[in-house]
């Protein structure tokens, strides 16, 4: 047992002798470090409060190497401590192994067992205070990187500054159009960064905000003070957010000065457009000006000729000029074919198609499609070979690949366009046209259209030559001109009234207002044509150019989203026909007119606001100011405080519909599945339905209205104010508001219906707020409070549909033959088209009836409306087969007897028997 205690104390103190706690100098070194570490901490903090709007760039180095000097001492403690519990372990072994006895007996065992417990609690007691100065430098440390934060976006908001002041100077020294559209780019550009920097910062100062909110306000005078740390921590907080704001505004200042400039080169560059359209140069014709735009032109061809003979130099010198020849040679073979003999089969075997069917409106929309494709493809296809073999050959390089662009876009545009006014006239097959005029006005139209676009393209084409090749401004005066003056005379042209007679078959096309219209665009284009000629030969070519290429432009874009809207609609109704086939069954009529409406509506809108940027575009505005338009409508402009986006109305309204829908779901699905497991009143299952719909409704509406931007506050106070009208005497007119607002959105009744109600009865003409019109047979207007609907009882015929059940009554005489009556009565219903074949029709033998046998017909017809006329039909039917069958309709007889009694009095007997009535018959 000796030598065991020895071996046991001898293992116990070399484990602590080399773990180096057999002292206690580790502790006590690390309490030093830790105590050296505040020290300077606490320097950091005071330079920091005396210097927070310097650079901080040396302090955050700083602090971050005590940190990571903190941490190491952290990770060094934790290993010791963690070898010395493991040495307490086997301690612990050590004594259970020796005995109890003899570790109470043994003192050396039981010093060195204290010494291993200190060691360990001044170890954790260490390494709480370094993990509590590590909190600290963590907080110090955030501290200084916001400040430090602050500091440089408030550098960069004075950066900004000085910018924009050189800004507005250069503005009013800018002389060219280049230089406002460069310092332009460099505002905006100044704006996009200033938005990026600033959004994080807009961020913290939320979080401040929402800091300084949990806090809550100090306490009054005599309330008990707070802690300490709290009112640093208040007056910290406060400090930042006050600094975060006013960097805040002032980079709002400079987005304000940044937009006011824009505004100024904006307002500078129209008025400079305004003031070269509309300033007077030299006649185009001129001698002058002809001499120098002819000689200046035969150096542009004299240039383009150079570039051959250069190409072709090339080629003969790499021994490669007769393949590049013959591969141009074969494209052009290749592109001929496909533009003449192809083309010209291809849209014949298509006219042939089109000559055994029926030319209806849905069939001229596809067979427009079809040509437009028949003509236009072959062309294209044959001017990209042609292209694209000038380019592999080297004819097409870097100076003149801007050219051959223009080229290429105007020959698939001027093919596109010649296919689509086939289409659109038809000059040869006059059934299939679109536009229903007559057949010379429909070539005449044709042909004057295609002028045009071929008088743009080759413009275009010039235009980008001359760019290309050299041109002076006496070439460039000329050409536009020349443009301006043919495009006035292709506008007198189609401004005849001849050009635009339709065609006897069809003149019903176009409604009275179309027609005048139409009338009034011919009227205003010819003064529009006479304009641009007399402008363009008095010297005011650039107006004349102007007005001539931007009608061209616009004009076109309003026939391609014509034309875009005609085949879209056609779209429509093969996809509605298509869903109801695969229905098995089609909508009624009203119903398929009512959504093909709101489709087109909604067409019509996306087309319209499609092109609307482009036809700004087309007339003169920069497809920059166009985007930031585009994207400021899109995504938020202010007037006054308030901040209207199309983004958030399309979210809010998708919003509303999505959860009306989820809502719509959950009520079905619990109509379907759920109510019919339980026990529930069908009353009950109802309320159950309906309460689910008005809390989805509920809260659809404020999850779009809070999408929108509105504070839900607001309509807190609106509830508050409108409850103490009410208490003021208003119950009258709240109660009918109340009453139209369930009217509206329940609809028990709505416009259209026909209703019965105590004050009248007729067809509901509008529901407001307040009250109902309802107009009666009479042509009489009829006001109903809305209160009295809701709470009065209302019968309404076409409440859920228009279907309505008609019942009516038929007398025979006695000596008919009831069975032949049913029969006939059966038959006269059978053969009535307007009575509904589901639910089936009854003919019944109701009873015997005083004077007749009784019996009625119970139908059902699709519109209520038409009760009257179908009952006079069924009359008028019933009559004439009674008549023809020789069966009688009684109508009420009496019989009266007069008997004398005793003291003269008469006794009036009156009495009606079968009997009697067919003696008196």
């Amino acid at each position: 047992m000796a030598l065991m205690r020895f071996l046991i104390i001898f293992l116990i103190a070399m484990g602590l002798t080399s773990s180096g706690v057999t002292q206690d100098s580790a502790p006590s070194d690390a309490e030093e470090i830790i105590a050296e570490q505040q020290y300077r901490l606490d320097k950091f903090q005071a330079s920091f409060d005396q210097s927070a709007a310097g650079d901080l760039s040396t302090l955050r180095r700083e602090l971050n190497a005590e940190r990571m000097a903190l941490m190491e001492l952290i990770t060094t403690l934790e290993l010791r401590l963690s070898t010395l519990q493991a040495e307490a372990v086997d301690a612990l072994a050590a004594e259970d192994a020796a005995g109890t006895r003899a570790a109470e007996t043994d003192p050396d065992l039981l010093d060195f067992s204290e010494i291993l417990e200190t060691q360990i609690n001044s170890s954790e007691r260490t390494i709480q205070q370094a993990q509590s100065l590590r909190r600290d430098i963590d907080a110090l440390l955030s501290r200084v990187s916001e400040q430090d934060t602050r500091n440089q976006l408030q550098a960069d908001v004075d950066q900004m500054r000085a910018e924009i002041e050189a800004h507005g100077g250069q503005i009013e020294t800018a002389s060219t159009e280049a230089e406002l559209l460069e310092l332009r780019e460099s505002l905006r550009s100044l704006r996009i960064a200033s938005e990026e920097k600033i959004s994080p910062l807009l961020a913290s100062r939320d979080r401040l905000a929402a800091d300084l909110a949990r806090l809550g306000e100090p306490p009054a005078g005599d309330a008990q003070p707070e802690a300490p740390e709290i009112v640093e921590e208040r007056a910290k907080i406060t400090r930042a957010l006050v600094d975060e704001d006013a960097i805040i505004r002032q980079s709002a200042l400079n987005a304000s000065d940044i937009s006011r400039l824009l505004n100024e080169i904006s307002t500078k560059r129209r008025d400079r457009f305004y003031g070269q359209l509309l300033r007077r140069g030299p006649p185009p014709f001129s001698g002058a000006v002809l001499s120098s735009a002819s000689s200046n032109a035969a150096l542009g061809l004299e240039e383009l000729g150079n570039r051959r003979t250069s190409w072709l130099a090339a080629k003969i010198q790499d021994g490669a000029h007769v393949s590049a020849q013959i591969w141009i040679l074969l494209s052009l073979v290749f592109a001929s074919i496909l533009f003449f003999p192809t083309r010209r089969w291809i849209y014949g075997r298509v006219l042939n198609q089109l000559q055994s069917l029926e030319p209806t409106p849905a069939r001229r929309v596809r067979a427009a499609l079809v040509r437009m494709l028949a003509r236009a493809l072959p062309g294209v296809i044959g001017g990209f070979v042609v292209m694209e073999a000038l380019r592999t050959q080297g004819v097409i390089d870097d100076t003149t690949g801007r050219l051959a662009q223009v080229i290429w876009f105007a020959i698939v545009g001027i093919l596109a366009s010649e296919a689509t006014f086939s289409a659109i006239f038809s000059p040869s097959v006059p059934g299939w046209r679109l536009m229903p005029v007559e057949k010379r006005g429909a070539q005449l139209i044709n042909a004057s259209l295609l002028s045009l676009v071929i008088i743009f393209f080759l413009d275009r084409i010039t235009t980008t030559g001359e760019n290309t090749f050299g041109a002076n401004q006496d070439l460039a005066l000329l050409q536009a001109a020349i443009v301006a003056i043919l495009m006035g005379v292709v506008y007198l042209i189609l401004s005849r009234r001849d050009l635009w007679k339709l065609s006897d078959d069809r003149r019903d096309a176009f409604s009275d207002d179309a027609k005048a219209i139409g009338q009034n665009l011919r009227r205003t284009g010819r003064i529009t044509a006479i304009v641009i000629i007399a402008s363009a030969l008095i010297g005011y070519v650039a107006l004349a150019y102007f007005l001539a290429t931007r009608i061209f432009l616009v004009g076109g874009l309003i026939v391609l989203g014509l034309f875009v809207r005609t085949v879209a609609q056609e779209a429509l109704r093969i996809i509605d026909r298509a869903f109801a086939r695969r229905r098995d069954a089609s909508p009624p009529p009203e119903k398929e007119g009512v959504v093909l409406f709101w489709f087109g509506a909604l067409l019509d809108l996306v087309i319209f606001l499609a092109l609307l940027p482009l036809a700004a575009i087309a007339l003169g505005a920069d497809w920059v100011d166009v985007r930031d338009t585009l994207s400021s409508a899109f995504f938020g402009f202010k007037i006054g405080t308030f901040t209207f986006s199309l983004a958030q109305i399309l979210g809010a309204i998708a919003t509303f519909f999505i959860i009306l829908s989820i809502t719509r779901f959950f009520q079905r699905t619990a109509e379907k599945r759920f109510f019919p497991r339980t026990k529930m009143d069908a009353g009950v299952q109802n309320s159950l339905k309906t309460l689910i719909g008005y809390i989805g409704l509920v809260i659809g509406v404020l999850s779009s209205v809070s999408l929108l931007g509105f504070n839900l506050a607001s309509l807190a106070f609106i509830a508050g104010a409108l409850s103490l009208g009410i208490g003021f005497g208003l119950q009258t007119i709240v109660n009918n508001f109340v009453s139209g607002l369930i009217l509206l959105f329940e609809r028990p009744i709505k416009v259209g219906d026909w209703i019965v109600v105590a004050s009248g009865e007729g067809t509901v003409k509008r529901i407001s707020v307040r009250s109902t019109e309802i107009e009666t047979f009479d042509r009489a207007s009829l006001i109903v409070p809305n209160s009295e609907l809701i709470s009065g009882s209302v019968r309404n015929w076409t409440h859920k549909d228009r279907w309505t059940r008609m019942s009516i009554p038929v007398g025979v005489s006695y000596d008919a033959d009831p069975r032949k009556v049913l029969k006939i009565l059966q038959d006269i219903v059978a053969d009535n088209r307007d009575i509904m074949k589901f639910p089936e029709p009854f003919v019944l033998f109701v009873g015997f009836g005083n004077s007749s046998l009784d019996f009625e017909i119970r139908v059902f017809i699709s519109d209520t409306g038409r009760r009257l006329p179908i009952q006079n039909e069924i009359r008028l039917k019933i009559f004439e087969a009674f008549k023809d069958e020789g069966i009688e309709i009684p109508f009420p007889q009496q019989d009266v007897h007069v008997r004398t009694m005793t003291g003269g009095l008469v006794e009036w007997k009156e009495h009606e028997t079968q009997e009697d009535k067919n003696k008196e018959t």
